[in-house]
């Protein structure tokens, strides 16, 4: 049984928590602000072009987690570590972890070379699929990048530095958000008649961009800069080694796959949305952007969660480690139940952010959006609960059994339950949305109580070193 801590110990623990993850979660804010940019401002290009881009990002967001999953490996492996008190072993983990996220981020960027050929072929209208095709041309190149950044990142938090990680997201919002407004549109209004306006790629080339100069600028910082240099030389060769890439394709592979359920749920819901038409896909788009902007606090306090709990495992303290996640639980449902409030009381002045209201042709869309923001702000809470109980676990080195939680919850549940009440049953988006909250609600209750029977010996006993 896990010992009880004092109610002191349990405030210092959120203390902790917080500290490390308010620059987590603010680094994520931005790093979503960075897309949330792109469509403010393909937006204003018309809802064709912004129906266009949701469809490239659906497809996008999808190659990007499964990318994200055996990136986000190296955050239990690295705090574990440190629990240890193995610094060479860290050193090993960073330089592997670049190394495999180096060859997986080429790799997506290549298949998504295709992206039109794949948006066909899973039955999108031929116009949107060519402008989706035309944006992904240039903003797969921001995969390999953000790869990269996730393990420097995951260092820095692990070194209880992601302040640091915040101020380069930052900069890489900042130079986002120029250059979309100059590539878009072109540079005749400020004095630079050049440059052309690219309008749908020149959000793409804006993000991918401010990717690179992101990453770059935190390598150079590692590379160069105390404790990280001294680690960074001990990192050991470049060549691939075989038995540390084998242990984080082992624990990552599934990592991806549960994340890939999760964001394939949404990627294709969108597909559904798209079969609805142009205004559908539209609104949807505009919705899925406002739940994925509160969605990245639970993330952020789910980063900080797994290295909390991975350091504990490390040192040998499975009741911290208990502690530490339903503190972040706790933390994850004050937030989201704020967000729910916010997204039921005030969705319309939200949504119009995103369309010209005054505008005959975007009344439906904002209609719609509307009513979608709804269900939205129902499934706030599970939203957070199951980013939280997922990332607890991972701390634990609890990778598979979540995996199969997530391929049951959010498709054989959620994306079963999207397609029943959407289109057999006739209610369109509506259904869609209710499916997605469905599949939501189901893994966060598996998740939380998996972590419970873990941490109360029930299953494997904790600690489990990776």
């Amino acid at each position: 049984m896990t010992k009880i801590f004092s109610a002191a110990t349990w405030r210092a623990e959120g203390w902790a928590m917080l500290v490390l993850a308010a620059p987590v979660a603010l680094g994520q804010l931005l790093q979503m602000g960075m897309n949330l940019t792109d469509m403010l401002v393909i937006g204003h290009l018309g809802k064709e072009p912004l129906a266009a881009a949701a469809l490239a990002q659906g497809l996008w967001v999808f190659f990007w987690f499964f990318g994200m999953g055996l990136a986000t490996v190296t955050a239990p492996m690295l705090a574990q570590a440190q629990g240890e008190g193995d610094t060479a072993g860290q050193a090993r983990i960073l330089r592997q972890g670049l190394g495999l996220n180096s060859v997986v981020g080429l790799g997506i960027a290549l298949i998504l070379g295709f992206s039109e050929t794949l948006l066909l072929w899973l039955g999108q209208a031929p116009a949107l699929a060519k402008e989706a095709g035309h944006y992904l041309d240039a903003l797969r190149w921001s995969i390999p990048p953000l790869l990269l950044m996730t393990v420097v990142r995951n260092l820095l938090v692990t070194y209880h530095k992601a302040n640091l990680s915040l101020a380069f997201t930052m900069g890489a919002f900042v130079v986002n958000a120029g250059l979309d407004l100059l590539l878009v549109f072109g540079g005749q209004s400020i004095g630079l008649p050049w440059i052309p306006a690219f309008g749908l790629i020149g959000a793409g080339i804006a993000t991918a961009t401010g990717c690179w100069l992101m990453v770059g600028a935190m390598l150079v910082y590692i590379v160069t800069q105390a404790p990280f240099a001294a680690l960074w030389r001990t990192g050991g060769a470049w060549r691939p080694e075989a038995v540390l890439w084998r242990r984080m394709l082992t624990l990552g592979l599934p990592i991806s796959i549960t994340m890939v359920m999760e964001v394939g749920l949404f990627a294709i819901a969108g597909l559904m949305m798209g079969w609805l038409g142009t205004d559908a896909l539209a609104a949807h788009q505009i919705a899925i952007l406002l739940a994925s902007l509160t969605f990245m606090v639970p993330w952020g306090i789910s980063q900080a969660a797994t290295v909390r709990i991975a350091a504990a495992v490390g040192r040998g303290e499975p009741a911290a480690a208990a502690q530490a996640g339903w503190v972040a639980q706790g933390m994850g449902l004050a937030v989201m139940g704020s967000a729910a409030i916010v997204l039921w009381l005030v969705p319309y002045p939200l949504a119009r952010q995103f369309l010209d209201a005054e505008a005959v042709a975007n009344v439906a869309v904002l209609e719609l959006a509307v009513t979608y923001l709804a269900v939205a702000a129902l499934f706030q809470l599970f939203d957070g609960m199951q980013v939280i109980g997922t990332a607890s676990l991972r701390g634990l080195s609890d990778t598979r059994v979540p995996m199969l939680f997530a391929v049951f919850g959010y498709w054989g549940v959620g994306l079963t339950t999207s397609y029943v009440l959407g289109f057999l049953l006739g209610w369109q988006g509506i259904g869609v949305w209710i499916g997605l909250a469905t599949g939501l609600a189901t893994v966060s209750f598996l998740m939380v109580w998996r972590f419970r029977a873990l941490t109360q010996g029930q299953g494997r006993a904790i600690p489990q070193r990776i």
